[in-house]
């Protein structure tokens, strides 16, 4: 019992000397993050950028938690809810046929199409503009299909 208790408090300390080792590593990549930005923004910028992608990791972290706790996941059956908007229905059904015709080129140019996506997603979430635009031409295209 006593070797037990002894292995047992050894590897409970090298868990924490790693994790040491893992928390001084994380600051001196924060470090060097924070370095890098300021050569492209001031000094104050480069701080707020830096802490809110920390904030932005650690509740994507948080959510990836919770989700894992509740037994979150791929719900199985179809449900659509009573209140659900016929343009997110009609969208929904366009989209699904467009990604039809365009998966074979999806598949033979991955990373293609998911740089695309992201810089679209990211070009969406960035210009107040853009989205006004794009929900605009949804909404008048939705509506020519009714």
């Amino acid at each position: 019992m006593i070797g037990y208790l002894r292995r047992l408090g050894i590897v409970v300390m090298l868990i924490g000397v790693a994790g040491l080792f893992v928390l001084t590593a994380f600051g001196l990549l924060c470090a060097a993050a924070y370095l890098a930005l300021l050569q492209v923004m001031s000094p104050v910028l480069a701080a707020v950028t830096l802490g809110g992608v920390l904030l932005a990791l650690g509740a994507i972290v948080l959510l990836s938690a919770l989700l894992l706790q509740s037994g979150g996941g791929a719900r199985t059956g179809s449900h659509r809810p009573a209140n659900a908007d016929p343009l997110a229905g009609a969208l929904g059904s366009e989209l699904e046929q467009l990604l039809a015709q365009a998966a074979p080129w999806i598949k033979s140019h991955q990373v293609a199409a998911a740089l695309t996506a992201i810089g679209a997603g990211l070009a969406v979430g960035i210009s107040p503009a853009l989205r006004q635009m794009l929900e605009k031409l949804l909404a008048g295209s939705a509506g020519d299909k009714s």
